[in-house]
């Protein structure tokens, strides 16, 4: 057979003899010349590490039964190999108990070879990864320091160098003590990242321990420092400067920080507050200058974490410099012979504080005595002036005593002057008046008034001396600083009274000439300051202010620093010298924002498609809460290769494995800020790994979401590529049967130990036919169960108990089953794609009645206990229904006694359902005699005034009677309709169940003497074709006349005989209507007038 192929040979005989052939028979065998070929082999551990290096296997695939094999493994990490041979007795036979314990960490290579009689066949390979290290060569770094109040709930540390899918276990203490924090978890990438909340940890120098291990053992800890300081202003007050003065003589503004030794905790600032319970941030001074006495508290504040350290009390103490009122100079005589020698030197003064007189200055020989009131007296002292000193005895603190001259002239009065011995009163506190820039005043307006005496003026001069005439001005007005004298000038006698000196003073308001403003990155406390010049060179003084009028001093100096400030602020500034205050400039202290890199968030990328993770990743996904920035590359492991495409999408197919760090910077800072930078790690590899050994790749658990290294996620008994591949694990009891959810512990197995979530069936049931039924029909309930969350449910129970007035008869159920004698409907399982189930239950209606029935949800598994008021469901058999009865007359009109009238009865099936047996009474009373009736649907019996229908279906809207009777009486003469009964009753509106009319019967008119019969029609039919004057014989002398409805006469006759066809002078009258007027006797006693109704047909 060496011209047939190889394949599996078919032999076929038939035998022949004389009688013909009979029927072949056949046999096989296989022909096989070659090697052994289209054989794999595949290791079976992905990863050969400590705990199974010795007893490693493999598994062929398509082996050639009977041939033999050998196999070699090695490793890349150094030289040596195992090897081994054996018989093929299986196509997919393994081999194992293999020690590969000797081979070095490495890629491990395996090579297997098949030879039969034909000679050996390709080698079968296969690579596994051997690694029986612990884990090494990582790093750990805390990424906040320090840790504060806004960020210790959300605190993260980076492993950098890590072994993918190695365990963690990490531990955070403080050096202030507290419960260590401590966690584990599984490593995913080669720069993991980690979260924890160390608001639980005292403050202090934080520790973090990390120890990463796997199947061979644990690595050496990584550690890493930061401190943690939720209150960077401590505890300990501010240290006092007691060398300081407290105490303050009349107005002030005190720079409180004056007082305080020690700067601020970096973080911190100093404040004050006017309340000692420094927790009442409404009592914080915006600034540290006060002008008020009372006690401060100052203190560290920190604004970034809103605490403080404890508090320093300063308090401030204010005294006022004691007044020695408004001074006047005074004038006496020294010859009592001549006029009045005493002074009360007191009354010089208004408004003085308390204090002594002592003389200062006297003319030579001069002998002068101050007694116990205060009065001088002048007789026999020689001429000239006398000055007293009047000093202030009061003063307090640090304010000191003030004093004021008085002076008195005294002359020997013996010639005449009527300028009085009293200068010019001043109306103010001090004669020495202060100017910014420019004098200009009346002087008279210092005075409190300006009446001179009789006989003399008020005069303002340069020269003390009031009689230098050429020194008096010319009123009080002036431009120019000096001292100027006031007094009461008698020129007659060219003399004058005491003088009033006041003095001008012109100061320089200064200028400011330049400010410079502050900026800060983000809460910031910055510092403004100003420079300002003035002419006269006078010290000058500058007041910051918060507002740009009114509002509260903050500063006090050429320089001014802020608190913390978290937004842009606008401050105030002013220079001043000698009282002479600039207008206040604005200068800005610029808070910017500080650009927020964002939140980075490390992740995974395969560099080949298909292997279940993402090929490309969107670099901008990788950060929350960033501002604006750009993307650049750090670590290329491509070489170059790496683009970052349009939308900071990277694509990653086709790239070396490795680990890409990427870097992010802000472009939005605005100086003092500078553009933060956060980096984002992308480990990168072909992500053809199975940790866990389930059948599925580590990228693709990741996709699905299960846990690479729990091979079932659920816990449900099969492994996560039992339920996503459908193949048998023969690790585990269960098989699968179909595609499962790996991450419902409830799929496929609904068990109370998954417990399995709430679920929602709803129950309805209602008739197949509307009805109604009578007693002996045939009626079918038909009862649905929904499947609302399109959920698998198991042990379904719904109870539908049939009443007494129905008879089982049959059912039929599209699942489950029903028992007729419990009543319960039974289905073992509804499926998540079943949306509903349906039971029929066909029953005999036993009684002509109202009646119910009910189904209920009984149990359930899962329970059904999310929405219960859909769980029961009544339908009702019968039901009452309403029908409306309506009666009207033809034609309602008054009608004559013998006249006909014709009633419309109308049944209305409100309701629009089916209604047997409906008998609605309508008798006639006596006022009627009964001629006829149509019936819409059944029959009216006269004779009973009963209208019988013996059905309404329920597209029958209404049922119409009509009876024609005679009427007999006269007046209102009412009839009525209404319903007795009807099969389902009319229960629910009854006021529509009856209907009364009324017909209102006149006597004709035609029936008395003198009477006109006002309605004719001349039509030839020989019937009221002519005006009827009823007994128109008694009243031979009548005369009638007609007019039409202008006043024009178309017909008149004396001795009318009711003859008239409607003939007018000029033919026939139109149809219409016409008046008239009688006059029975034609001698105007007895005159009717009325109207005639001409009827025609056209």
């Amino acid at each position: 057979l060496s011209g047939l192929g190889d394949g599996t040979i078919t032999l076929s005989v038939t035998l022949t003899n004389g009688n013909g052939t009979g029927g072949a028979v056949t046999d096989t065998a296989t022909k096989d010349t070659a090697a052994p070929a289209d054989y794999t082999v595949s290791i079976d551990q992905s990863l050969i590490n400590i705990t199974n290096q010795s007893n490693v296997s493999f598994t062929f695939s398509g082996a050639q039964l009977l041939s033999t094999y050998s196999y070699t493994f090695s490793s890349s990490g150094g030289v040596g190999t195992i090897s081994d041979s054996g018989l093929i007795i299986s196509a997919t036979q393994n081999i194992n108990n293999i020690d590969l314990s000797s081979l070095p960490d490495g890629t491990i290579a395996l090579s297997v070879v098949l030879t039969d009689l034909f000679g050996p066949g390709n080698p079968a390979t296969d690579t596994a990864i051997k690694n029986t290290a612990v884990p090494s060569g990582y790093t750990v770094s805390f990424d906040q320091d320090p840790i504060n109040q806004t960020n210790e709930n959300n605190v993260s540390f980076t492993i950098t160098g890590a072994e993918i899918g190695a365990d963690y276990e990490y531990s955070i203490s403080s050096s202030g003590g507290g419960t260590p924090v401590i966690s584990t978890g599984v490593v995913g990438s080669a720069s993991e990242q980690i979260n924890t909340d160390l608001s639980g940890l005292p403050n202090g120098t934080l520790t973090l321990s990390v120890i990463l291990s796997n199947v061979n053992g644990d690595g050496s800890p990584a550690t890493n420092t930061a401190t943690k300081e939720t209150c960077f202003a401590g505890t300990t007050a501010p240290a006092l400067d007691g060398s300081v003065v407290t105490t303050f003589c009349d107005d002030f503004n005190q720079d409180l920080d004056l007082y305080i030794l020690n700067t601020a905790p970096v973080g911190a600032e100093l404040r004050w507050s006017t309340n000692s319970d420094i927790s009442v941030t409404v009592d914080y001074l915006g600034g540290s200058v006060v002008s008020a006495p009372g006690t401060y508290y100052g203190f560290f504040y920190d604004a970034l974490n809103d605490c403080f350290s404890n508090a320093t009390p300063v308090t401030l103490t204010q005294s006022f410099t004691p007044t020695t009122g408004i001074a006047s100079n005074l004038g006496t005589c020294s010859d009592a012979g001549n006029g009045d020698t005493l002074v009360d030197l007191d009354d010089s003064l208004s408004g003085a504080d308390p204090g002594a007189w002592q003389l200062t200055t006297a003319p030579v020989g001069a002998s002068i005595s101050i007694n116990g009131s205060n009065i001088v007296d002048f007789d026999g002292q020689p001429q000239g002036d006398y000055i007293f000193t009047f000093t202030t005895t009061g003063a307090q603190g640090t304010c000191a005593n003030q004093s004021v001259d008085v002076t008195v002239t005294v002359n020997d009065c013996s010639g005449p002057c009527d300028a009085g011995n009293t200068a010019p009163q001043f109306n103010g506190d001090n004669t020495t008046i202060e100017f910014c820039d420019v004098v200009n005043t009346d002087l008279n307006d210092y005075l409190t008034s300006t009446t001179a005496p009789s006989g003399t003026v008020l005069i303002w001069s340069t020269s003390n001396d009031p009689t230098v005439t050429g020194a008096h001005l010319n009123g009080g007005a002036v431009v120019e600083p000096g001292t100027y004298y006031g007094f009461f000038y008698d020129e007659t006698n060219d003399c004058a009274s005491p003088i009033l000196p006041i003095t001008l003073v012109r100061n320089f308001t200064p200028t400011i000439d330049s400010t410079t403003g502050d900026a800060g990155c983000g809460a910031s406390i910055l510092t403004l300051s100003a420079t300002a010049s003035v002419t006269d060179d006078s010290n000058i003084s500058y007041t910051w202010y918060d507002a740009p009028t009114g509002g509260n001093i903050v500063g006090t100096s050429d320089t001014f620093t802020s608190n913390t400030l978290s937004e842009t602020t606008s401050f105030y500034v002013t220079a001043s010298a000698n009282g002479c205050e600039t207008e206040r400039v604005e200068v800005v202290a610029t808070i910017n924002a500080a650009p927020n890199a964002g939140t980075p968030t490390n992740a995974v990328a395969c560099n080949v498609v298909g292997d279940g993770g993402p090929n490309s990743i969107d670099l901008d996904d990788r950060l929350a809460g960033a501002d604006s920035g750009t993307w650049t590359i750090i670590t290329d492991p491509s070489n170059g290769t790496l683009v970052i495409g349009s939308g900071n999408t990277v694509d990653f197919v086709g790239l070396p494995s490795g680990n890409y760090i990427f870097e992010y910077t802000t472009n939005t800072a605005e100086a003092p800020c500078t553009d933060p930078s956060v980096q984002v790690t992308i480990s990168v590899s072909d992500c053809v790994v199975d940790s866990d050994g389930d059948g599925l790749s580590d990228g693709e658990e990741a996709t699905l979401g299960t846990n690479p290294d729990n091979p079932d996620t659920d816990g449900d008994g099969l492994t996560d590529g039992e339920e996503v591949l459908v193949i048998d694990d023969i690790s585990t009891t269960a098989v699968p049967e179909n595609a499962t959810d790996p991450l419902d512990a409830c799929d496929p197995f609904l068990t109370p130990d998954c417990n399995p979530e709430d679920i929602d069936l709803a129950i309805t049931k209602e008739l197949q036919e509307s009805g109604p039924y009578l007693e002996g029909d045939q009626a079918v309930f038909v009862i649905t169960v929904s499947n609302n969350d399109m959920t698998r449910v198991l042990d379904i129970v719904v109870t539908d108990v049939l009443d007494p007035s129905f008879q089982y008869e049959s059912h039929q159920a599209s699942m489950g089953n029903y028992d007729p004698n419990t009543g319960e409907w039974s289905i073992a399982e509804m499926t998540a794609s079943d949306a509903e189930a349906t039971l029929e239950i066909s029953v005999t209606v036993t009684e002509s009645a109202v009646l119910q029935n009910t189904a209920t949800l009984t149990s359930s598994f899962p329970a059904d206990n999310t929405i219960t008021e859909n769980n029961t469901s009544t339908v009702t058999i019968n039901e009452d229904i309403d029908l409306g009865i309506a009666k009207t007359v033809e034609d309602n009109r008054s009608k004559l006694i013998g006249g006909e009238v014709t009633f419309e009865i109308t049944v209305s099936n409100n309701d629009l359902t089916r209604v047997l047996d409906v008998i609605v009474s309508d008798v006639l009373s006596s006022s009627f005699t009964y001629s006829s009736h149509n019936a819409s649907l059944g029959d009216y019996d006269p004779g009973t005034g009963e209208w019988s229908i013996p059905e309404m279906a329920a597209n029958v809207e209404e049922a119409i009677l009509t009876i024609t009777a005679t009427i007999n009486d006269l007046e209102d003469l009412e009839n009525t309709a209404t319903l007795i009964s009807s099969f389902p009753a009319d229960a629910t509106i009854t006021e529509n169940n009856s209907d009364t009319v009324t017909v209102n019967a006149e006597r004709s008119q035609c029936e008395d003497p003198g009477t006109i019969c006002n309605i004719f029609s001349p039509n030839g039919d020989g019937w009221n074709d002519t005006l009827t004057l009823v007994g128109h014989e008694q009243y031979p002398n009548n005369t009638f006349e007609v007019f039409d409805r202008y006043g024009n006469s178309v017909f008149q006759m004396d001795g009318y005989d009711s003859s008239w066809d409607g003939t007018g002078k000029n033919g026939q009258l139109p149809k219409g209507t016409y008046f008239y007027i009688l006059d029975l006797n034609g001698d105007g006693t007895d005159v009717v007038k009325g109207w005639i109704q001409i009827v025609r047909n056209n």
